[in-house]
């Protein structure tokens, strides 16, 4: 929290007030891109563990036969 702010007081000194205004809204698109990617990661996560890791057990138990 208290880096944020020190961010926010860094912007506040080189970005002009009128960009500062539109802060909020950037800051708003910027968590909820940062939440998509976080899901979409996940979701690729859970499908390589749900299908390579049966497959690669398989070549295991093939290659070691």
């Amino acid at each position: 929290n208290t880096k944020q702010k020190l961010l926010v007081r860094l912007l506040s000194t080189l970005i002009p007030d009128t960009l500062l205004r539109n802060a909020p809204n950037v800051e708003i698109s910027v968590r909820v891109t940062g939440k998509v990617v976080l899901t979409i990661v996940e979701l690729v996560v859970l499908i390589y563990i749900v299908t390579l890791m049966p497959l690669v057990t398989l070549l295991k138990r093939v290659y070691l036969a």
